[in-house]
């Protein structure tokens, strides 16, 4: 509980440094909120409106504590569901400044904008959801995400853990990786997934969401990767037998922000955002973390769920690491980053104490 607390508090002071970079000054600097006009915030995003969702959660949040800290002045309007469009449509629309904040922003669209991103996707890196966080919301992030901004004119306001990706399928239990090698394995649309799967000897696919359930269900695809949360509220369980918690790789869900927009807004209001951001931080990381949880409870009472030892783990790091890390290196803008980031993931660890 320490150690979360402490999370917390080193995820504020970072999310306050995360909105000031980039910013080219404000309107109205000094002005009192008396004093300035209504606006109006939209936040588009493509999951569900259920309030315990940590998506949809986290934007309610947002909308309360900005509304009630302007008095009334800015307006927080929400558009769940993908109303606006699916999660890169709205990353699109918040480059582009048509959109204020676009939410349940995943690596993959990341990496789409700042290939350099793509170094999170290493492998069996982090050991946990603290190892990853401390640095993500450390200097190194800070440098990742200034790419993101640069070429995409965009800024954070709040970056959680959506936890490690695990397997599923439904011909077999998966405790080395030469059982793979039967397997058609979906994946998201991000190259450095795909090479993992590929390396530990899957046939891979890349597939959306949208059409993942009914490829299980036909048998078009065996399997897939994907966090907890997703496999469980996902229904995937009523298509698969089989899971295989190998957390291969750690991933990260984001709200963003048009730099446009918030570099145009009085002083007052940014500061109302950055808090904003803060407590939209706490509360998505807070509900992502109890979805883990009730999927880690739900999920054994419909499939069949295998945790690898420490020693099948180590076969699997084995067989995906080194591939996926050349794959990066070759992808990304800056292959130096790829040295630099195992470099002060290793030291992150001792200063965790672990």
């Amino acid at each position: 509980m320490k150690r979360y607390i402490a999370i917390l508090l080193a995820l504020a002071m970072v999310l306050v440094s995360f909105s000031a970079c980039g910013k080219s000054g404000s309107k109205n600097e000094g002005a009192s909120l008396e004093d300035l006009d209504p606006i109006e915030i939209t936040i588009a995003h493509s999951e569900g409106g259920d309030p315990t969702n940590h998506i949809h959660g986290a934007s309610l949040a947002f909308k309360d504590y900005v509304e009630t800290a302007s008095d009334g002045k800015i307006k927080v309007n929400i558009a769940p569901g993908g109303a606006l469009g699916d999660a890169d449509a709205c990353m699109m629309q918040a480059m582009s400044g048509t959109l204020e904040i676009a939410g349940s922003i995943s690596d993959g669209s990341l990496a789409a904008v700042s290939p350099d991103w793509l170094v999170f996707a290493i492998p069996y890196l982090f050991k946990n959801d603290a190892h990853a966080l401390d640095v993500v919301h450390g200097k190194f992030g800070d440098k990742i995400w200034s790419g993101v901004t640069e070429k995409g004119g965009v800024l954070p306001l709040c970056v959680v853990s959506a936890g490690f990706r695990s397997t599923t399928n439904s011909k077999h239990p998966i405790k080395t990786p030469a059982d793979f090698k039967d397997l058609s394995i979906r994946t998201m649309n991000m190259g450095a997934h795909i090479k993992i799967m590929e390396s530990l000897g899957a046939s891979v696919t890349p597939l959306s969401w949208t059409e993942l359930y009914s490829a299980l269900q036909t048998g078009v695809m065996d399997g897939q990767e994907n966090g907890l949360p997703s496999i469980y509220m996902g229904n995937l369980y009523e298509v698969q037998k089989y899971l295989t918690l190998d957390g291969h790789v750690w991933t990260a869900d984001a709200f963003v922000m048009s730099q446009e927009w918030y570099d145009k807004l009085p002083t007052a209001y940014q500061h109302i955002v950055d808090m904003g951001g803060m407590k939209m931080t706490e509360v998505c990381q807070r509900l992502a973390d109890v979805e883990t949880d009730i999927a880690m409870d739900f999920l054994p009472t419909r499939m069949e769920v295998y945790d690898l030892t420490d020693a099948e783990r180590e076969q699997f790091k084995n067989a995906c690491q080194g591939p996926t890390i050349e794959y990066i290196r070759a992808n990304v803008e800056h292959p130096e980053l790829v040295d630099e980031l195992m470099s002060v993931a290793e030291q992150s660890l001792k200063n965790l104490g672990y």
